[in-house]
Parts: structure tokens; C-alpha cells; sequence
């Protein structure tokens, strides 16, 4: 069950991300990011609830954020095992996002992170050029 969330966040994520037109690339990050921060969610909240995953797009970056009751945070890998099925999340996040956090609140706690996202130039108007002739 808990897979299927995931599973169902990460395809709400990529939808989202290609419709507002975000380079493979930085959506790929993206939805990684997604995915690993609901899976230690999921894992580690004990009886918590998810309460809500946003994404955000800013000029310069995609913001994930998922708030959950729970207060626990791995904020390390857990296993050196490079064969183990999981304990790597808690260092992809770092690893692809240009910052990341943790925010306690009364009632649970939010993980955040921010994946840059390269400016696209701005077409230039040729409606006022001339030609250098």
C-alpha cells in the first residue's frame, strides 16, 4: 500500500513537471527527490499520516515539500551495504537538490528540498533589429 503511494506521487510529479515544461533532466531530480522523501516518510513516521506533498516552480529552482505527523527524520544513510534495498535516500536527496531541510512543527515535521533549474534565455525581440550590413 504504502508502495502505491509513492508510486502514485511520483506520476502526479511527472505529470505536473511536464506540464509546466521542466527539462528532463532537472525533472528526473525532481521526482526522485519526490519519491525519496515519501518512501522515508512512509517508512520512518511510524503510525503518521502524509498531510501534504507540493511542488513549487520558481524561476531559478522546483520546490518539493512533504509535510507528515510524524517526527522522525533520517537525515543520514543507514546502511553502507551497496547491495541493500534500501538506507540510500537519506543521501540522494543531497546529492541532487542544491539545498534540502528539515522543519519540526507541532504537529509533525515538513522535508523540503529545492533542484535548481537552469534559466532559459528569453527569446530576443527581432521586431526592432537591423541588419549590419
Amino acid at each position: 500500500m504504502a508502495a502505491a503511494r509513492v508510486k502514485r506521487a511520483r506520476d502526479w510529479a511527472r505529470v505536473w513537471l511536464v506540464e509546466q515544461k521542466v527539462p528532463d533532466d532537472v525533472a528526473d531530480s525532481v521526482v526522485l527527490c519526490v519519491s525519496e522523501i515519501l518512501t522515508n516518510a512512509v517508512r520512518h513516521q511510524g503510525s503518521g499520516e502524509i498531510v501534504a506533498a507540493r511542488l513549487v516552480l520558481f524561476d531559478d529552482a522546483v520546490s518539493v515539500s512533504v509535510e507528515d505527523s510524524g517526527c522522525i527524520f533520517l537525515e543520514h544513510a543507514v546502511s553502507a551495504d551497496e547491495f541493500a534495498e534500501g538506507g540510500r535516500g537519506p543521501a540522494v536527496v543531497p546529492a541532487v537538490s542544491a539545498q534540502w531541510g528539515v522543519q519540526p512543527r507541532p504537529d509533525g515535521k515538513v522535508v523540503w528540498c529545492e533542484v535548481a533549474r537552469p534559466h532559459e534565455p528569453r527569446p530576443t525581440d527581432l521586431t526592432n533589429s537591423r541588419n549590419v550590413n
